[in-house]
């Protein structure tokens, strides 16, 4: 390889300047120098092409090349040497592969563009929160100095809050305070391993368990206030309306279940609401033989809260129609009646009453009708007394007071506008039919003396005309295509009382309460 130091012989052609190269050689090796010294016996000199080319070629030297092996000066991480029309020249290589700068203080070097770019900064950690690692590039080293003085830093003591940097120092921050652990049965203290904790004080005194129960009172154990039995056996109030017998027992005030006495409808069952405080009706017992009330019927059982499924029984035998002003009654296909008279009404002089039967003055003559009745005189209702009647503003009757005042085995339920000189609606039966509870059913009924009868303490008491369906919401309510709505009456009942709402032969439920209610009993 050959290196020029003229930049006019680059601009000869190649043979001429290959031809030069070699004159100037060979003015420079010999027997001897041009200066007239003696010449190396080997042909060479100390300052022969040899020794140039150790050296390496100069910044600005144009080299003439014949391939890139020609070139191989120029080589380094970042750039190649090449030959290109004859001279080496110097390209970028390995962009962005890895080099390195020579600098400690940078770290993932890269080549961009032919040279050797500084990579990232090198990472000096720092001894704790109050110094700062720097990077030495004199020293070729990481080192630490102070620094983050004022922020916050960690002084090793569980008893003191955050520290604060300064010069280089954690200065201890200022005492925590352990209050937080101070009760009756304990005093906070700092323990430097650890931090704050709880001392136990005042073993074994009384305190606060925090708890109203009379079964229980707090004793200090351990620092902890714990809760111990006391007055075991003694009466207390768990605050249920669902338990009673309630008394102390291992430190808890508990009871007994509430029985709720069944309900008159042998085909339900009494169950506590602890929700509404109260006892409610469901159906139960389903399966069970039960008594619907008629000697002309057999063989009912209970189904879904009714006692249903009777069957004509004693054909033909005498029974009671339990009117005063009929006789000869005997049982026809399940139904106690006369033949030769069906009695819709009596009243003095007709002639379907007995002989000395009179209405207006005979106790054993009882006004007895079946089916819903409209616009009667209550001068008719013979052998009847009324046991009970208000106003729709009468607030919230209690049906518990109602039913003890009305106690006979036959009821009758009338409404009308205050002031009427006649019932509006009125309708009889057997008490326990008028009473059948049906709980919260929307479409219950108890068919009895050619009315249906419904009763419940928490839904709605009432009766409709005799075969027709009723829509109890919680009163029986006209969907627009109710049968014969100016015969139904209805009573809402709420937690065993009856509340305002009502309907008296209505479309819907009355508006006023300018209305009275009457309920009249008879045996």
């Amino acid at each position: 390889m050959k290196w020029l130091r003229f930049a006019w012989l680059a601009l000869l052609p190649a043979s001429l300047a290959a031809a030069c190269a070699a004159g100037v050689q060979s003015e420079t090796n010999g027997d001897g120098g041009d200066d007239g010294s003696g010449g190396d016996p080997t042909g060479s000199t100390s300052s022969g092409t040899g020794g140039m080319l150790d050296a390496g070629p100069p910044p600005d030297a144009m080299i003439a090349c014949d391939d890139a092996a020609d070139c191989a000066w120029f080589n380094d991480t970042c750039n190649v040497g090449s030959c290109v029309n004859g001279l080496c020249t110097k390209l970028p290589a390995n962009e962005y592969g890895s080099c390195d700068d020579g600098l400690f203080c940078t770290e993932n070097d890269t080549c961009v563009a032919g040279a050797c770019a500084g990579g990232t900064p090198r990472y000096c950690p720092s001894l704790d929160s109050c110094h700062l690692g720097i990077c030495d590039e004199d020293l070729k080293t990481c080192k630490n100095v102070a620094g983050n003085d004022g922020a916050q830093c960690e002084d090793g003591d569980n008893c003191t809050g955050a520290g604060i940097c300064n010069q280089g120092v954690c200065n201890k921050g200022s005492p925590i305070s352990c209050d937080i652990f101070t009760t009756a049965c304990s005093i906070g203290v700092c323990d430097p391993a650890v931090g704050c904790v709880a001392m136990p004080v005042s073993e074994g005194s009384w305190c606060d368990d925090g708890s109203f129960d009379p079964c229980s009172e707090g004793q200090c154990q351990s620092g902890m206030c714990v809760s111990l039995p006391i007055n075991d056996g003694s009466w207390c109030d768990d605050g249920l309306f669902c338990t009673i017998n309630d008394k102390c027992v291992a430190g808890s005030c508990s009871g007994d279940p509430n029985p709720c006495a069944p309900p008159e409808n042998p085909c339900m069952i009494g169950t506590c609401n602890e929700f509404n405080w109260s006892c409610v009706a469901v159906p139960g017992n389903n399966g069970m033989a039960c008594e619907d009330g008629n000697f002309c019927t057999g063989g009912e059982v209970c189904s879904n809260g009714q006692c249903i499924g009777g069957v004509p029984a004693n054909e033909g035998m005498a029974c009671d129609d339990a009117n005063g002003c009929t006789g000869g009654t005997t049982c026809v296909n399940g139904t106690c009646e006369n033949p030769q008279s069906e009695i819709l009404m009596c009243s003095t002089g007709d002639s379907c009453c007995p002989a000395g039967c009179d209405l207006a003055q005979d106790a054993d003559c009882l006004y007895w009708v079946p089916g819903v009745q409209q616009n009667v005189d209550p001068a008719l209702l013979s052998g009847w007394s009324q046991c009970w009647s208000g106003t729709y503003t009468d607030g919230f009757p209690s049906l518990q007071n109602i039913l003890a005042q009305c106690d006979k085995s036959k009821l009758l339920m009338a409404c009308r506008p205050m002031g009427s000189p006649t019932y509006t609606l009125l309708a009889m039966g057997p008490r326990l039919d008028v009473l059948f509870d049906c709980g919260s059913q929307s479409n219950c009924t108890k068919q009895s003396n050619g009315v249906g009868w419904y009763y419940s303490s928490s839904y709605s008491w009432g009766f409709a005309p005799g075969g027709m369906p009723v829509n109890r919401s919680s009163c029986d309510y006209n969907d627009g295509s109710q049968q014969s709505p100016e015969l139904r009456m209805c009573w809402h009942t709420g937690g065993g009382n009856i509340n305002q709402g009502y309907r008296c032969g209505s479309n819907d439920l009355n508006g006023g309460f300018n209305w009275e209610r009457v309920v009249y009993e008879a045996d």
